[in-house]
């Protein structure tokens, strides 16, 4: 038999929704295991320093809009790059 036979239409939307819900809990207890992202361009060491500073100072706001001013990064991942170098 087929299996919207057997669960019906929304039985099976239910089942596809559930299994969404599992896999993406998986890849979010994952993600943190990643390293910051591929840089487009390379940070510069005196920026580095800048951004260790600003997170050292609680600043992670600036820290990120210097990283996307230096990269050119969009906010998600200079966020993700800010957050991995505060991690290490």
């Amino acid at each position: 038999m087929e299996v919207t036979a057997i669960l019906g239409a929304f039985g099976l939307a239910y089942l596809i929704y559930c299994f969404g819900v599992v896999v993406g809990r998986n890849r979010a207890e994952t993600k943190n295991l990643a390293g910051p992202p591929a840089l487009p361009r390379p940070l510069p060491e005196d920026v580095r320093t800048q951004v260790q500073d600003l997170l050292a100072t609680r600043k992670k706001i600036a820290a990120i809009k210097l990283v996307r001013e230096a990269t050119g990064l969009g906010l998600k991942d200079a966020r993700n790059f800010v957050e991995a170098m505060k991690r290490a």
